[in-house]
This record gives structure tokens, sequence and C-alpha cells, in this order.
């Protein structure tokens, strides 16, 4: 079924109402590929009848199956192998000596991790493996990884932690798969409950939401998703996440992204192999 010009133009404007996501003129092809079955299910005539039925309609859960189905949800383990050295890096000769020393003795540590568009998990569970490797002592800190993704079925897959023998051979070296996983059934394997268990999952548009609540964390991952977006959603998101980071954290963004051209409240600093942000003016180690 062909998506008009007047049917991508109601579509790509809902699509920017709900999730910040622009579709140009020359990505017809996202509507009709990822809403064509949708059309059939709601036995409707076209994707302008469907549209209908998703604006006016006031139903929360058909808007949600437009959400998931626009929203890319193509990731993989230690995807950009650099930011995970780097973190691995970051880690070690920054994080764990600045956090004990201000927990003191007989205290926990404290680190707060957001991973936002965490799609299907792969990214949280990546960087909580690589702090079970780098922390020994990891189980015993005051430890936050929240994973957030505006598409339901993207953050309900991830909270399971299972995956089939295709996602795990992408990007998992076989060393974390035996350790950090178990067999589930014949073609899957589940994320151990240590790892899942450092991990909190949560529904959140980082468009539209509010990142008030959520805290203030040392490490933000929010990679490879303000491509999606024009630059007046780019700065605004880079603005929320400004305000969401603390004064010593990092910010690491997509490979192709650059927050300091976005907002020049992030500094980009050129270490370990990668690219990474901290917050213009904020008191970095030495």
């Amino acid at each position: 079924m062909e998506v008009s010009s007047e049917e991508l133009k109601l579509w790509a404007s809902l699509v920017y109402e709900y999730t910040g996501i622009v579709i140009p003129a020359e990505k017809t092809y996202l509507i009709s590929n990822r809403l064509g079955d949708l059309v059939k299910e709601m036995g409707v005539s076209s994707f302008k009848e469907l549209y209908f039925k998703v604006r006016y309609a006031e139903d929360p859960g058909l808007r949600e199956q437009v959400i998931n189905r626009i929203c890319t949800q193509e990731t993989s383990f230690f995807r950009d192998r650099q930011v995970y050295e780097a973190l691995r890096h970051i880690i070690v000769e920054e994080i764990v000596p600045a956090r004990r020393a201000e927990a003191g003795p007989g205290r926990p540590p404290i680190l707060n991790i957001w991973s936002a568009a965490c799609s299907h998990g792969q990214e949280p569970y990546s960087i909580a493996m690589i702090l079970a490797e780098t922390v020994p002592d990891i189980d015993d800190w005051h430890l936050k990884i929240l994973a957030t993704d505006i598409a339901d079925n993207a953050f309900r897959k991830a909270s399971l932690g299972r995956y089939t023998q295709l996602e795990v051979r992408r990007g998992l070296d076989q060393y974390y798969l035996n350790k950090y996983f178990v067999p589930s059934g014949e073609d899957s394997w589940q994320v151990s409950d240590r790892i899942r268990a450092m991990i909190s999952f949560r529904k959140i548009n980082l468009v539209q939401d509010s990142f008030g609540p959520l805290g203030v964390y040392d490490l933000i991952f929010c990679r490879n998703v303000a491509i999606y977006f024009d630059l007046a959603t780019k700065t605004h998101l880079m603005g929320k996440l400004e305000k969401a980071l603390s004064p010593r954290g990092y910010l690491f963004v997509g490979a192709t992204e650059s927050a300091s051209q976005i907002l020049p409240a992030f500094q980009a600093i050129h270490r370990h192999n990668t690219i990474y942000y901290a917050r213009t003016g904020g008191q970095r180690p030495a």
C-alpha cells in the first residue's frame, strides 16, 4: 500500500508530536513498512484512516502500537567497542577512587548510571557486565543503573533479559556469555540474576517527560537518539541531559552525534580512542 504525500504529512506531524522523530519526504517507506500491517490489523482502508483512528480514538494502546513500530530498535551487545573501553578506563581511573574517597570507611560508594533509549537492553546489560568485571565489590556499592525507553515492547523485552542465539552472537564474546548468561531453552539465553539485579527499567519519553524525578547521574548514555531529531528537539534534549548530569559526570552520545555542537554547555573530551562529553566548567580529575 502506497503512502500519499498528504498521508505522509499527517503521519510525520503525529510521529513528531509523539516522539520528536523527524520523518523526511524521502523516508516514506518508514510509514509504509512499519505501519502497513497495522492498517490491516485495524481493518481500515488507508494510512489516512488509520491516522484519524490513532489521533482521535483516544486509545492509548493504539498509540503505543504506533510508537513501538516507528521507533528504531536496532542494537547489540557492546555496540561500538571503543565506548566500553573508555568506560572501563573511566571506572578504574576516576570513578572507583573518587567514590571510595567520598564514601569513607565502612560506607558503600555511590554510582548512578542512566542508559537512555535502551531499546532491547543490550546497552545497560553491557554496562553492568563491565562494572562486574572492573569493580570486584560492585555488589556492595549503592549502585543505580536506570534503563529507559519510549517503546513499551522494547523496555519490556529488556527487563526480561532473555535473548536468542542470534542476538547474543551480535557483539557478545563467549567469555561474557559463559560468565553472565544461562541457557534458556534450545535457542535462547537468560541474563544472570546478578546482572539483572543491577538494573531497573522505566518507560520514559525523552522529548516530553520531565527528568527531574530521575535524579542526577554520573554517567549518561544517550546514543544514536538525537540523529532522528531536528535541531530544536536536539537542543531541548541536550539541555535536559545537561541538568541530569553530575558536574563531574560524562555523557556518551552516538559516533555521528556531537553534544557540544548542539549545546555549548557540553565540552568534548577526546580520550581512550573515542569522544565523550562533560559539563562545561565541571570539576575533572587532573
